[in-house]
Formats: structure tokens, sequence, C-alpha cells
């Protein structure tokens, strides 16, 4: 379970993952944690390092 953090006072909540790696540092649990405490807030994903994916990853 989360504890109280940034993420409570926030309007969106990103998290950012190396795209070469995603899911090895992406945390569903956090998505769906904010999701039920503040249906309306927006989570983001962000992939970092786009660019040194290939076409077809893209």
């Amino acid at each position: 379970m989360f504890k109280y953090g940034a993420y409570c006072s926030s309007d969106i909540v990103v998290q950012i993952v190396d795209a070469r790696n995603h899911l090895l540092l992406y945390c569903p649990d956090m998505e769906t944690y904010v999701g039920e405490v503040e249906p309306g807030k927006v989570c983001l994903l962000l992939a970092n390092k786009a660019d040194h994916l290939t076409k077809e990853q893209r």
C-alpha cells in the first residue's frame, strides 16, 4: 500500500519509465490506487529514451 505523498495533492500523476524496459519499471498498482482514491485524477505514463526505440517498438 502506498503512503500519503505528493500524488495526493497533485492533479496529475506521472510515471516516467525507460522505454527500453518499461514493463520492469511500470507500477500498475500506483495507477489502480490513485484511480480508487481519486477517480478524476489523471495518470500519465511517460516513456523516456523513446528515441532509442526502433520504429516497430514505437
